[in-house]
């Protein structure tokens, strides 16, 4: 990726993931668990089963946004589109959208459960600076492409 690779213990895959929990289907890795944030082993396998509950309960419902996705985009695609099927159709997406970010706030309110508070903060912390630095790169790079 521009600008090397992730902080350590963070994964290079792309966030896709609005409000709740930001952290998305990786929370963090086990060495970044065990190693900045002092994790035992047992809070470790706890979040690693989360994260793999989330992660299929995510590509799920991502499975059945992709064709309401293409449905939608098809619908527009006519030259007099109906919008009352529009209109339910942008309805199966909200619901869709509402039931990841419904996952995503109970995935971070079972993680909370598990690493202290302090720990937590330690972890925002690390990550608004993780995502601030590729928020200040990508801004770069459109400056410089624009020139």
């Amino acid at each position: 990726p521009p600008g090397g690779p992730p902080p350590e213990g963070f994964s290079s895959r792309p966030v896709m993931h609005p409000r709740g929990n930001p952290y998305g289907r990786d929370f963090c890795t086990p060495e970044f668990m065990r190693n900045r944030l002092e994790m035992n082993e047992e809070q470790i396998k706890e979040v690693e089963k989360l994260n793999t509950r989330f992660d299929k309960e995510y590509s799920r419902i991502h499975r059945e946004l992709r064709p309401m996705h293409n449905k939608l985009k098809q619908i527009l695609k006519k030259p007099d589109p109906d919008m009352d099927l529009v209109r339910e159709t942008m309805k199966q997406i909200s619901d869709l959208e509402l039931e990841i970010r419904i996952l995503r706030i109970s995935q971070g309110a079972e993680i909370s459960k598990i690493i202290p508070p302090h720990k937590m903060e330690m972890l925002h912390h690390e990550r608004r600076m993780m995502y601030r630095e590729k928020y200040r790169e990508r801004k770069e790079k459109r400056v410089r492409e624009s020139e």
